[in-house]
């Protein structure tokens, strides 16, 4: 009992509050982390977006489709991009682009394992891309599995070294399926 009213003593000392109230500081600290990194990824967000629409040179009269792609896991900025907040961005990108033939694959290596999504403008699904058939094509290639819809999808894999070329595939099979379409 000495012990741990001693960890107490000292954790309060820490926190700078009575030990009656560590626990509302620890849960006020926690909160303020939450809000931080809820920020912190949105930064990110914002970061991802501006740079690929600043470096995009889609051209909206061309009747080829304008396929953005990202590998996070190359990017010293935005590297700790989880799929949640790649899906966000995606979404962000998809409303930028909408009704400009636009597909988007974005990759990350995130605890040691592949994660992708993928998304398609409406008028990409209309001409046939569907992101879950995609999805469960690539998803052999990075040893795992995902799915999803026609506009979204996404899947994770074990196999780190296969992201590059995955990516690869995605935007390959994306202008193989509108060519058969044509």
């Amino acid at each position: 009992l000495l012990e741990k009213q001693k960890v107490l003593y000292d954790v309060s000392s820490k926190l700078e509050v009575d030990e009656v109230d560590v626990i509302n500081a620890l849960e006020s600290i926690k909160s303020d982390i939450q809000k931080k990194e809820e920020e912190l990824a949105s930064l990110r967000i914002k970061t991802v977006i501006k740079e690929i629409t600043d470096k995009s040179d889609y051209n909206p009269a061309s009747r080829d489709p304008n396929i953005i792609d990202m590998d996070f896991s190359k990017s010293k900025v935005v590297s700790s991009m989880d799929i949640k907040n790649m899906g966000k961005a995606g979404d962000d990108l998809r409303g930028h682009f909408k009704g400009k033939n636009t597909f988007i694959v974005f990759g990350n290596i995130i605890n040691k394992k592949p994660v992708m999504v993928l998304q398609a403008t409406d008028d990409l699904i209309k001409k046939g891309i569907d992101c879950g058939m995609i999805a469960g094509e690539v998803s052999k290639k990075i040893k795992g599995g995902g799915g999803g819809k026609p506009g979204f999808a996404q899947l994770g894999g074990s196999d780190p070294e296969s992201l590059p070329g995955a990516i690869k595939f995605v935007k390959n099979k994306v202008l193989e399926i509108l060519n058969e379409k044509k």
